[in-house]
């Protein structure tokens, strides 16, 4: 009975230490299967919040296309503006200059006149060159307006691109449970 009991008693420590290891695997497995969930929804809420990111710098790109767009159509209606008024201005003074000219040759001071045309023909030539310098420094200005506009687009496109590409580059979270 002895034997017996040991031998019973060998049997079940044996398959005591089995079931205990057994345990411990499983144990183990599943602390291994939690470690993976959390890193997975770490993994997931990191790529969310670069996303949010990548879609607030597009955000940020359009407004600042949209900014550049405005910018520049204010530069150039500043431009049309003043210059009509400078040729409103232009043909003020010439009509005036004319009028004086008109009064002069009727009364008979056709020299005063002629001093009169020649004044008038400097005011024409003056206005022209204030036309194409205007002209040159509006053209110039715009050039600035968009090289500058063009710069920061391709600042952002570079942090988008950045952006982009960390997210590609993340590993993504396996879906299932994977017990290793």
């Amino acid at each position: 009975i002895a034997e017996v009991l040991d031998k019973f008693l060998q049997q079940k420590a044996a398959l005591t230490t089995a079931i205990l290891q057994a345990d411990d695997k499983l144990t183990e497995n599943e602390r291994r299967i939690c470690e993976e969930r959390e890193r997975t929804v770490l993994l997931e809420q990191e790529i969310k919040a670069q996303e949010e990111r990548q879609h607030q710098l597009e955000e940020k790109m359009e407004i600042e296309q949209q900014n550049n767009e405005e910018r520049l159509r204010q530069v150039i209606q500043k431009m049309e503006d003043e210059m009509f008024l400078q040729q409103q201005e232009t043909k003020l003074a010439m009509e005036s200059k004319l009028r004086d000219q008109t009064v002069l040759v009727e009364k008979g001071f056709q020299e005063k006149a002629n001093s009169m045309a020649q004044e008038i023909e400097e005011l024409k030539r003056k206005n022209v060159e204030v036309e194409k310098r205007t002209s040159r420094s509006y053209a110039q200005m715009i050039a600035d307006q968009e090289r500058r506009n063009a710069q920061n687009m391709e600042v952002l496109r570079q942090q988008d691109q950045q952006q982009m590409h960390a997210i590609n580059s993340r590993p993504r979270p396996r879906s299932g449970c994977c017990i290793q």
